[in-house]
């Protein structure tokens, strides 16, 4: 495993960059900090890096979220967005937000949920902007926990949960606790929350009615 500590603005050297990504095309796992949470990355178009990341979280085949280089490329990748589902969009991200919609994506199976929506996330970090960009690929972005258990905060305990098993961590220190990013789906008029984080459900009144 290596552990490669960011800088205190969330920027890595491009050699770590270069790492990370080498990994990622090679089907491995990376464990890095978002906005909210840390995360746990594979190539989201590679079903058997998918499958490896169920495994290794112990999780039930629960749709997962992949992260996007820029709000543009989301809404690129979003099929019959809506004005409003794009002004939704520009006023929250990058940040705390996920939005589930259909998607063009071509992604692994295990991602889509029964339904064919799919989670996506631009976070408000620099690290994992710079890492999809550089990829040139969404990556998951599913929490470091094992299933049933508290996300990781920090480094630490993701060690304590799968070891080994994480090709690449890295560390950005202890994050604030955090309630994980917002979701909300779009595939369907008014919208609907399926899940309040830390953006609370008062500021996203407008598109639910």
């Amino acid at each position: 495993m290596q552990i490669i500590e960011i800088n205190p603005d969330g920027q890595a050297s491009g050699e770590a960059i270069d790492a990370a990504c080498q990994i990622l095309a090679e089907g491995g796992i990376i464990g890095y900090p978002t906005d909210t949470l840390y995360g746990l990355g594979v190539d989201s178009t590679n079903t058997a890096a998918v499958q490896r990341l169920y495994e290794l979280k112990n999780r039930s085949k629960v749709p997962m979220s992949v992260m996007l280089a820029s709000v543009d490329d989301l809404l690129k990748a979003i099929e019959n967005r809506t004005p409003a589902a794009e002004k939704l969009i520009r006023e929250f991200l990058p940040g705390q937000l996920t939005i589930v919609a259909h998607c063009n994506l071509g992604l692994a199976d295990g991602i889509e949920s029964e339904r064919g929506l799919t989670g996506l996330r631009v976070p408000d970090h620099p690290l994992n902007l710079r890492l999809v960009e550089a990829f040139g690929r969404p990556i998951t972005s599913t929490s470091a926990n094992l299933s049933g258990y508290p996300s990781a905060l920090n480094i630490e305990t993701i060690i304590a949960y799968f070891s080994d098993q994480v090709d690449l961590l890295f560390d950005y220190g202890t994050l604030s606790r955090s309630q994980g990013s917002t979701v909300i789906d779009i595939s369907q008029s008014p919208f609907e929350i399926l899940r309040e984080g830390v953006i609370p459900v008062e500021k996203l009144a407008d598109y639910l009615t």
